[in-house]
């Protein structure tokens, strides 16, 4: 499995405010970062924890701030495969289309090419 999704963000940081990041031990999740946690299914889950405004307490001002020890969840974050599970019937919320839009966008500019960006 390779370290992460290669997906060109640029300066799209969409994801990092839109959705819970679950923290998952078995996935080598360090359970030092600053959480929250909360109950799914009558078990206890550790979650990133948020700002205020939603984004995630580890968005700086140039990206993410634990990008080499990112949990599980953000390094394999893909929002071009998000836009296919959309386009499959998922119902999207508002940030979920912006999502959505930028999956479309970097499908569209990307054919056929791998691009590592941070």
């Amino acid at each position: 499995m390779p370290s992460r999704a290669h997906v060109a963000c640029g300066s799209c940081r969409l994801c990092c405010s839109a959705f819970p990041v679950p923290l998952i031990p078995e996935h080598d999740d360090v359970l030092s970062y600053e959480r929250t946690l909360e109950m799914r299914d009558d078990k206890q889950v550790a979650f990133l924890k948020k700002k205020e405004d939603g984004a995630c307490v580890y968005l700086g001002e140039g990206g993410c701030t634990i990008w080499e020890r990112a949990p599980f969840a953000c390094r394999y974050f893909d929002c071009r495969t998000y836009y296919h599970l959309g386009r499959s019937g998922l119902r999207p919320t508002n940030n979920d289309a912006n999502i959505l839009k930028r999956g479309k966008e970097l499908l569209e500019n990307d054919r056929g090419r791998s691009v590592v960006h941070r």
